[in-house]
């Protein structure tokens, strides 16, 4: 694929891939469903961090299993221009009128927000143009303290310019 790039990095177990901001087609399905373990924000970088576990009864292709099968984790890099202003925000569900509520945060807020979900899952990258849109379901049943106001919300959307998109497996 020619919006790809892919290194491997004998010795070391880790791969990285680096994606063409202005294609179209990310291989999410690897990390669909995957867990998300923590995120963080600095310096112009959102790196989100998967723990990774693929049964081979998911994978039509051997190939794609093999060569992902001894990776645990998965480092969603998004560098984005300086001083770009990421949007940040938790949704509800669409109810039976198609309409939802959002709540935008600032950075630190979400970073803390969503490092404290009961669970959050990678369900979908997409990229146009430069932007980079990352969607997690997430959940806050048992949350506790700040994070209990966050109950109502099962979405999380993160949009944002972007200068390289980089998956780190290891």
């Amino acid at each position: 694929d020619n919006n790809i790039k892919t290194f491997i990095y004998k010795g070391e177990y880790n791969m990285n891939t680096e994606f063409d901001l202005y294609g179209f087609n990310l291989p999410c399905g690897l990390i669909h469903d995957q867990k998300l373990s923590n995120v963080k924000v600095e310096n112009d970088t959102i790196v989100l961090t998967f723990d990774i576990e693929l049964y081979p009864q998911n994978y039509s292709d051997d190939t794609v299993y093999n060569q992902y099968k001894d990776f645990k984790h998965c480092d969603m890099i998004i560098e984005m221009p300086e001083c770009s202003d990421p949007n940040l925000q938790f949704q509800t569900t669409a109810n039976s009128k198609g309409e939802f509520k959002g709540l935008q945060l600032e950075v630190e807020d979400f970073v803390d927000a969503l490092n404290n979900a009961s669970s959050a899952e990678f369900v979908d990258c997409y990229v146009r143009c430069g932007e980079v849109i990352v969607d997690l379901a997430v959940g806050f049943y048992d949350a506790k303290g700040d994070c209990k106001k966050y109950k109502k919300y099962t979405w999380c959307v993160i949009n944002t310019e972007a200068s390289k998109l980089k998956w780190n497996w290891y």
